[in-house]
């Protein structure tokens, strides 16, 4: 058996479906047809998880005792306004 090709574990991610960079000047670039040349430096492109905001619950209550919880804030006017928590997401590992 020969010696693996140097970007193979990169080429077999690109089979599977993965979008590829490569590096030129000190910068990545999306490529959409590598023609995987020993000298380019490749990648798997790397995607930042999404920012996850806190969101603010607005509270509020009907003579029935209905609650209701509304993220939109003074947008909206049902029942006495009881007040308002902030879910804030947890750091993911």
């Amino acid at each position: 058996m020969g010696t693996p090709h140097k970007h193979s574990e990169i080429i077999k991610a690109w089979a599977d479906g993965a979008d590829i960079e490569y590096k030129e000047d000190g910068h990545w670039f999306l490529i959409d047809k590598p023609t995987w040349q020993g000298a380019t430096e490749y990648r798997v492109r790397i995607t930042p998880a999404p920012k996850r905001e806190p969101l603010t619950v607005h509270v509020y209550s009907y003579d029935n005792g209905t609650i209701w919880l509304s993220s939109q804030g003074d947008l909206v006017k049902c029942g006495d306004y009881l007040g308002e928590f902030v879910l804030t997401p947890k750091e993911q590992t």
